[in-house]
Formats: C-alpha cells, structure tokens, sequence
C-alpha cells in the first residue's frame, strides 16, 4: 500500500506473514515508513477527533516518547481498533523501532529504503503489525494516515470539515464489513484467548483452533469440536426439538406446520389468538413475528416468515418473560430476560421524539457505526404495534410507560436485554434447562425459556421451552467474562503445551531424523518437526513439506502431541513468520559458519523470535548484526 499524507510517508512494500514475529502474537504485517513531524502538528486535535469514531479508549501516554515515535505508535492503535470495531481479530501490541542512519538499508522482506529518505531528513521506522488479513489492515492503515495529513493541512474541525471526515469514516467502516467475522461469537471467542493468552489460528474462514496438540479444541462460533452432529440436527428442526423434550417431560409450546395464510388463520382460530408464527428451521429470530392478535397481523407475519423459509409454524402463544439460559457442560453460564425493543415514556416527548432520542444512546450509534443502518425505525412493524397499543408517533406515553415497537426480544431487533444471576433463578428452572441440553446432545446450547419469572419454580408457575439453540449468540454485553470462562472450562487452562524450536542457519545445518529425536527426548517432547516430515511417538505422519513453518503448525495442531520441538530454517521463519507466539527454548545451528545470505537471514529470524522466547536470543542476534 502506498499513502503519502504531509506528516507520515509510507516507504516500502508490506509484507504479510501467516505467523508472528518481533513480539505480535498473531499474524504480522511488516513494512517502515519515514515521518517527519514539524512542532505545529495538532496531535490534541487528533486526539478529539479519532474519539469521534473509534469506540475504544486509546491508552495514556506513558514515558516522554518522540512526537514522531508517539504519533506513528498512536495511529497504529487506532487502525486496530478501528478493525476490531468491525469485528475483525486484530489484538495486541505493534513493535517499531528507529532504523539507524548508518544502516538505510533495513527494511522487512525483500523491501529497501533509497538513500535519498535518508537524505531528506525525518525519522525512519521499522514496523511489524497485527495482521488477520492485509487488505484490511491496508484500508484501516490508509485511512488513519490520510486522516493524520489531512489534519496537518486543515487543522481547524469545521462543521463542513467534520462532515467530510464522517463521510470517509463511514466509506471506511462500510470497506471493512467485507472481511468482518461471521456472527459475533467468534470474534469475541478470539478476543477472549487474546486476554487469556490462549493461541489461536484460523484453519479456514469463520472456524479456527485454540490451543496446542494434545490441548487443542476446534470452534465455530460456539460449536465445539464436541458438539453433537446429531444434536445440531435436532435443534435445526423446531418440530423435532419439540418432539424430543416432549419425549423427556419438558414442556413444549403446542404447534403445526401452516403452508398458507388459509391455514395459519384457521389454526389461530383453532388456538386462540395470540399466536406466534416462525420459520420451522431458522435460528437468531429470522422471520419470527410473535404475539399475534389480529388476522391482519398473521397474514403479515406469515408473509414475513415465507422470506426466510416455507417451513412455517404456528404456536399458541404462552404468556411469560423471555429467558435465554446458556448451557455449557451441565451447567448454566448466563440468563438473560429479553424484552422487545421500544421507548420509555418520560411523560414530555411523543414516541417519534423518543425514538429519536434513542438512536443517539451509544448502543444504538455503536450499531450504527458498524452497519451503516438503524437498529430500530419507525416502520410497518412499529405503527402496527403502535395501533395495537392505542396510540400514534405523536402519542406522548406517561412516565414510566413502555411502548413496544418490536414483536420479538432479540437484540438485532432492537431488544433489550437485562442480565440475570444463576443463582438469583430457582434451581429448578436451572436444572430445567440442563436436562433439556442433555436431551439434545449439546455441550454448549441456548435454550430459550418462557417462564412467568425465573425466581419461582416452572412446576409451580408453568412454562415452556421455546427453542434450543445448538450455537446460540452468548453476547459479551452485561457478562464480559463468559466467553472467557467458556474457553478456559473447554481448554482446561490456557491450552498450552511446551513447544520448543530449533534455527538452523542452512538447510545443510538441519539435523537428521535420528539427532532430531535424540533433541526431541531430551527436551521431553514426543513430536518434532522439519521440512523432510513430521513425527509424533515413533511415528512419521507426513512426507516432506514444503517449508518447515507448515510442518511445524501440523505438529501443533496434532492431538497427539504433548509438547513439541519444531526445526525451521531461518529463511522459512522470515519468508512465513512463527508457528507460534512463544517458545520455552531455542537453540540455533550454524550461526559461526553462517555467510553472506543465510548469515543475514539468522539475523532477521533471531530478531523475530526475541520476543517470544523464555530465554533471550538477542545476544546471539547481536553477534551476527
């Protein structure tokens, strides 16, 4: 990528690495750029304007950095942020460092600086950054540069100038959603190990692994490597969910197929209104209209659910408050009472000017920011509900009085959402809801309650089962740390093995199979890794690899490994980065032989590991530089 703004100058190609390196724990994009920053540069009124966009607060200064150190560091943050706004997995720190004068050749990869950058004055940095894929970091990275220029030309915020950078902002926001991740779990899955300092990678868009060898779990959103195939299946057919909770005594709402708008108001005829009507096979609300009152209501609903499936059911309606309880190994993690979206009358403003009011909450804008649309309007759905309620968009309700503008509870419609403790829900309902995770053969579900309240028994209230979710939206809002206690629980800490690597300068200073085991037993391994294969036990696994980081990550994602010795070359560690983010030891092979072009790329490759071994390599680096 290439941006020339006033104040920073991008010099050199970027390069990204699948793995990490020079301390970034993901994969990392490296790349130098030059800054000159003159005294008048308004970095406060930089400050203040990126607050307007990114929803994280940036961290204090800390120490007396150089102003260009300090400026490239804090566009650096916020390119990341920005990205992690859209929920792109871009954690942790950056590394960059001063590229001496006498040494104007430095630069990552195959790049390189001309002398006249050095001529012409200013400040060169060496950059690696957080990647997860190059052509967003490309589009965040741009925009914050050009941002930073364009500040130093127009330092005055001006309502026309302000408008311009939203209208850029929302350009950028809108580029990124092409490479957000599928649904919020994940994201917030991958957010989790970063602040349990669990390894991750991705094996293939929208599943990736946490953990090493033998501690390893597979995820897709929140499917486990041991959720039921069969379980799945079961929870993907409201009919079959039914039936199978039915089998075990758990109440169930009474429901039929409907395959017209005939049928379905018949049926509500037959049942008594209200009713609900839903897609037979969807999930996250799609096509569910509930508390259906009137025939004009059920033909609209019906209609509504026939854009998502022509699988349709009609429910009798239960009277109740909507639980979502999320099951994870026999046990509840989080409840949540959902209600439908609306407006709490203040007694002075319409309903309309509530709305309004609403939209400007920062959940509503955060929404907004992220998908370019609002959470909740006053459309077909609200004045309908409004008619039903007795009242209009200028109806101004009493203090204290809710106005319902959604028929359904989830939050992607506007919902709103109270957190409730385990312990504060009566033990029966709690066991209620493991027995019905266990019926489906989930060891992670969502099972959506329709109880009066939660703090009584259903044996004495009455209630329902609604739905069971096989990978349910847990949602990090109200309870931070589920995500986080959901990962440690399945990986049983932080998923770590001891892992172990060998930099051998050539490829003629590789060792043969049998030193590499010799190697491999005394590090107290049972697996090893180079170009020629990997081995597990006494066992060959692979035939000769391309390059030893692939051997390496298949040694590490093998269940069968306890801990790991992982040969590469140095050119292979500076072509694709590191396996992973940490090493107990490394020992390096060939480094006083070592010339000319395998003495330079040890260099590189022992800079890169530095920061992730437990025993410092910079000495050895040192030597070679």
């Amino acid at each position: 990528m290439s941006v020339q703004p006033a104040e920073v100058t991008f010099q050199s190609k970027w390069t990204a690495l699948n793995g990490a390196g020079y301390g970034v724990k993901q994969g990392v994009m490296l790349g130098s750029m030059r800054v000159t920053l003159h005294e008048a540069f308004p970095l406060d009124s930089l400050e203040a304007l990126m607050a307007r966009f990114v929803d994280e607060s940036a961290p204090a200064r800390v120490g007396r950095e150089e102003p260009e150190s300090y400026l490239v560091d804090r566009l650096l943050y916020w390119h990341a942020a920005i990205q992690r706004q859209q929920r792109i997995p871009v954690f942790g720190p950056h590394h960059q460092h001063i590229v001496p004068r006498s040494q104007p050749g430095i630069s990552p990869g195959n790049g390189s600086q001309s002398s006249k950058n050095q001529r012409d004055g200013g400040q060169e940095l060496f950059l690696a950054i957080p990647c997860f894929d190059k052509q967003a970091t490309s589009l965040a990275m741009n925009w914050v540069f050009r941002l930073a220029g364009a500040l130093s030309r127009k330092p005055v915020l001006s309502p026309d100038v302000l408008a311009a950078h939203q209208q850029s902002f929302e350009r950028l926001m809108s580029g990124l959603s092409k490479f957000t991740l599928t649904g919020v779990n994940n994201f917030h899955f991958l957010n989790a190990a970063h602040g349990l300092d669990i390894p991750w990678h991705s094996i293939f868009p929208g599943t990736f692994s946490y953990g090493m060898g033998c501690r390893s779990h597979v995820m897709r959103s929140s499917a486990t490597d041991q959720t039921s195939y069969i379980g799945v299946q079961f929870a993907n057919r409201k009919t079959h969910t039914a039936y199978i909770l039915r089998q075990q005594g758990i109440p169930v709402p009474r429901h039929a197929p409907v395959h017209s708008e005939e049928e379905a108001l018949q049926l509500a005829e037959q049942y008594g209104y209200p009713v609900v009507i839903k897609p037979e096979d969807q999930e996250q609300g799609l096509g569910v209209s509930a508390n259906l009152k009137n025939s004009d209501s059920v033909r609209a609903a019906y209609q509504s659910a026939l854009k998502h499936s022509s699988r349709i059911l009609l429910e009798q309606h239960y009277p109740g408050e909507d639980y979502r309880l999320t099951v994870f190994r026999g046990k509840v993690v989080k409840i949540l009472l959902r209600r439908p979206g609306g407006v709490m009358g203040d007694g002075h403003h319409s309903v309309d000017e509530l709305l309004d009011i609403e939209l400007q909450t920062p959940r509503f804008l955060k929404y907004y920011r992220r998908n370019g649309r609002q959470l909740m309007t006053m459309d077909e759905e609200a004045s309908g509900l409004l008619v039903e309620q007795g009242l209009s968009g200028t109806s101004i309700p009493a203090e204290g009085q809710f106005v319902v503008l959604r028929r359904k509870s989830n939050i992607s419609a506007g919902g709103i959402q109270t957190l409730v403790k385990p312990e504060d829900a009566h033990p029966d309902n709690l066991t209620l809801a493991i027995r019905a995770t266990r019926a489906m053969y989930l060891d992670l579900g969502g099972v959506d309650l329709l109880i009066p309240d939660i703090a009584r028994s259903w044996l004495e209230t009455g209630a329902v089962i609604l739905e069971m979710n096989a990978t349910p939206q847990i949602g990090i809002d109200l309870e931070p740390t589920v995500y986080a206690d959901i990962l440690e629980t399945l990986l049983e800490g932080n998923g770590r093995i001891p892992v172990h690597l060998v930099i051998c300068a050539g490829d003629s200073d590789c060792p043969d199979e049998a030193e590499a085991r010799q190697w491999m037993l005394a590090q107290g391994c049972n697996g090893f890794s180079t170009r020629r294969g990997v081995w597990v036990e006494q066992q060959q696994l692979t035939a000769p690899l391309g390059h030893s980081f692939d051997a390496a990550r298949i040694l590490l994602t093998d269940y069968a490994t306890t801990g790991a010795l992982c040969i590469m070359t140095a050119a292979d560690i500076v072509k694709y980065g590191l396996p992973t983010d940490r090493f107990a030891s490394v020992r390096v092979l060939g480094s006083e032989s070592a010339v000319g072009e395998d003495r330079r790329l040890l260099a590189r490759a022992l800079q890169m590991v530095d920061k992730h071994s437990l025993r410092p390599v910079a000495a050895i680096a040192d030597s070679l530089a």
